[in-house]
């Protein structure tokens, strides 16, 4: 449910609460956050690629005036668009505070959560990559009962 950007935290809580009153829903969430920045920190160490950048990575190269206006303009944008991102890097909160901090997405019963996570993928880079294997997990039993099954 965690993964599913229509529920987030906010349906595993709502359940916690119904199930097991406010004094054992926070114990649990408590447990649930934890596990989940572990497996969160356990994928960016599998996938360094997909974390944030070193301040040496995003430093901007200094322009050199040659006259050229134009040249000097799109160097200045693509100086401050490193700077915003480096900026982000810095003083931004972790994928898994952003994700959990957005509101729920509004969606139906026609929602495509694989298309959602395909298409935030670029801001959720390492979410992306536990919920590429976390979904993959078939939810139903029911393939390996047909497995082990002696019946025709």
């Amino acid at each position: 449910m965690v993964f599913d950007p229509r529920r987030k935290m906010e349906y595993v809580s709502f359940c916690f609460k119904e199930l097991y009153g406010d004094s054992i829903a926070k114990v649990m969430l408590d447990k649930v956050n934890h596990e989940l920045i572990e497996l969160f920190n356990f994928y960016a160490s599998l996938y360094p690629s997909l974390g944030v950048r070193t301040q040496s990575q995003s430093q901007a190269s200094i322009v050199v005036d040659d006259g050229d206006d134009d040249e000097d303009v799109v160097a200045i944008v693509s100086r401050f668009q490193k700077h915003l991102e480096e900026k982000e890097d810095l003083t931004s909160k972790s994928e898994v505070e952003r994700y959990l901090g957005e509101h729920c997405e509004k969606g139906g019963d026609v929602f495509d959560i694989l298309d959602w996570w395909k298409n935030n993928s670029t801001r959720y880079k390492v979410l992306s990559q536990i919920v590429r294997d976390v979904l993959a997990v078939p939810v139903s039993s029911v393939a390996s009962e047909n497995a082990f099954s002696m019946g025709g």
